[in-house]
């Protein structure tokens, strides 16, 4: 199964290139080290609690970028 906004951030964090597209649209994340804090949540619940960090009319960019990637 891919990747998309409703798969947990651990999942993402297992792989560079959807590090990579996360880093896009949080700029900075790559290098958070709070963002472990979040590994057991879907990015759409993050977003979620900081929106400020992913304002929600960027999920669907978002969604968009994790399913192209390769699986």
């Amino acid at each position: 199964m891919g990747l998309s906004i409703k798969s947990k951030l651990k999942e993402i964090m297992k792989r560079e290139d959807a590090m990579d597209v996360l880093e896009e649209f949080v700029p900075g994340s790559k290098a958070n080290p709070q963002l472990k804090l979040g590994a057991a949540m879907p990015i759409d619940q993050l977003a979620k609690m900081a929106p400020d960090m992913l304002p929600a009319e960027k999920l669907p960019e978002l969604d968009a970028a994790l399913k192209a990637l390769p699986e």
